[in-house]
């Protein structure tokens, strides 16, 4: 995203591919957009000092447990941690706005939805779809007109945009629940934070139900609900992408091949993949390519 870090994590089988776009038009206001061939899961604040007002382009997702559909509009306050999952291909955008700039918009002050720290506005299926091509047309056209764009067309553009994306929150006043328990959705996020900060060793599912108090099947069927995946899955999967992300920014750029494979190695037993062979299909299966394709990729980068 443009103003923080995210953690993603790829959930879908195979090659990943897409886009990103970050534009800033001043200091007060720019835009994130971005699309992706498979599914993935992303958390993190969005921004620690301003506003995110966006939506997602091409299919469901889920945002916080809240459902959102295209061109709906989801509201992120500053500082507001996020989790989301996106069910294969799909896309995203993103107005980033700050306090300042979004109260000077009439009716700001009044408008319920900002008293949440995140809240998702239900749209009218053709209005929702006649805001994604919008959006979709006006990037197009700053795009093509980037290089040479006037401070006049620049002014056009962040007025449409932020008339596009910022006007429909302060003309509702409902915005959708949670589909789920609160308290699932954040032993959920207990579970990823804690593997998070322990990513440097494997970590039993027998500690993990000790840690949190849990019995293995809660554990799962908490993690089936959120994530689409059981707590066994998603922790191979998990350690996966922490291998992949190890092979493709971290260790072996100036290796032999012999010394990449018995790095890979290291770095798959490091994770906890002790069976070689079942990690190589388990890697290949997940990411579409070999782990030395991956090291090679990010030697050339």
């Amino acid at each position: 995203m443009q103003d923080s870090p995210v953690n993603i994590m790829q959930l879908d089988r195979g090659k990943m591919g897409g886009s990103l776009l970050h534009l800033a038009f001043d200091s007060e206001v720019g835009v994130s957009t971005g699309e992706f061939t498979r599914g993935i899961r992303t958390t993190g604040s969005l921004s620690d000092h301003r506003w995110g007002i966006g939506t997602v382009l091409t299919a469901p997702a889920l945002m916080n447990q809240v459902e959102i559909s295209p061109g709906e509009i989801m509201i992120i306050r500053p500082n507001t941690e996020l989790y989301t999952r996106f069910s294969g291909a799909n896309g995203y955008a993103t107005v980033f706005i700050t306090p300042e700039e979004l109260r000077a918009y009439p009716g700001a002050e009044e408008a319920v939805v900002l008293r949440q720290s995140s809240a998702v506005l239900p749209a009218d299926p053709v209005i929702a779809a006649h805001r994604v091509q919008t959006f979709q047309w006006l990037l197009a056209q700053i795009s093509a007109e980037s290089q040479t764009m006037s401070a006049g067309a620049a002014d056009f553009f962040r007025s449409a945009l932020l008339d596009l994306m910022i006007r429909p929150v302060f003309e509702r006043v409902d915005y959708r629940k949670p589909r789920m328990q609160q308290s699932t959705a954040m032993l959920v996020r207990a579970v990823e934070q804690y593997l998070n900060d322990v990513s440097d060793r494997p970590v039993h599912n027998s500690e993990l139900a000790n840690r949190f108090g849990m019995d293995l099947r809660s554990l799962q069927r908490a993690f089936k609900d959120e994530m689409g995946m059981g707590l066994i899955a998603y922790q191979r999967q998990k350690r996966l992408h922490d291998v992949h992300t190890r092979l493709r920014f971290g260790d072996g750029l100036a290796l032999s091949e012999m010394d990449t494979d018995l790095l890979i190695k290291d770095i798959a037993k490091e994770h906890g993949f002790i069976h070689y062979p079942r990690f190589t299909h388990q890697y290949q299966q997940l990411f579409s390519e070999k782990p030395s394709h991956t090291m090679r990729r990010g030697r050339r980068s």
